[in-house]
C-alpha cells in the first residue's frame, strides 16, 4: 500500500512553509498598520476586526497544511523527529487557543479599541515569535535538506 507521505520532499515542505510564513507576515503588517490608526480612531475597529479575521483564516490554513506535510516529515526525518513533531503540535494547540481568544475579544460587544489593538498586537508578536522559532528548530535548511529517513518499524 502506498503512503502519500512517502512522496513528501522535505526541501519542498520547507519552501512551502517559508512562503506561507511570508504571506502571514504581510497580513500581520497590515493588521498592525490598521491597529495603529485604530488606537486613535475607534471608528476603524470594524476594519481591524476584518483584517484580523483574514489573518486568523490564513493562520488556520497554514496550521492545517503543516499538519498535512510538516508533521509527517518531522516524524520521519531522524531520531529526534517524533519529539520535534510533538513540540510543534503543542505550539499548534497554543496557537489555536490564541486564535480563539482573539476572536472572543474582538466579538465582545463592549470591546474597546485599545483592548482590541492590544489583543491583536499580542497575537502578532506571538505568531512572529513562533514562526522564528519554527524556522530555527523545525524547518531549518540543514534539517530539511540533509534528509535521512529513519524507519522504526519492523518487517
Amino acid at each position: 500500500m502506498h503512503d502519500p507521505n512517502d512522496d513528501i520532499v522535505p526541501s519542498r515542505v520547507r519552501t512551502e512553509i517559508l512562503e506561507s510564513h511570508q504571506r502571514i507576515r504581510a497580513r500581520i503588517s497590515e493588521v498592525r498598520r490598521i491597529g495603529t490608526f485604530t488606537r486613535t480612531n475607534g471608528a476603524l475597529l470594524p476594519q481591524l476586526t476584518e483584517a484580523t479575521g483574514d489573518l486568523l483564516s490564513a493562520v488556520r490554513e497554514h496550521l492545517a497544511r503543516e499538519q498535512q506535510v510538516l508533521i509527517p516529515t518531522l516524524r520521519a526525518i531522524d531520531a529526534w523527529g517524533p519529539e520535534r513533531a510533538r513540540r510543534l503540535l503543542a505550539t499548534h494547540r497554543a496557537q489555536h487557543a490564541l486564535i480563539e481568544r482573539t476572536e472572543r475579544v474582538l466579538r465582545r460587544e463592549r470591546c474597546s479599541c485599545h483592548e482590541a489593538v492590544d489583543c491583536v498586537e499580542d497575537l502578532a508578536r506571538t505568531l512572529e515569535r513562533d514562526m522564528e522559532e519554527e524556522a530555527r528548530t523545525h524547518i531549518s535548511e540543514r534539517l530539511l535538506s540533509d534528509y535521512i529517513r529513519v524507519d522504526f518499524g519492523g518487517a
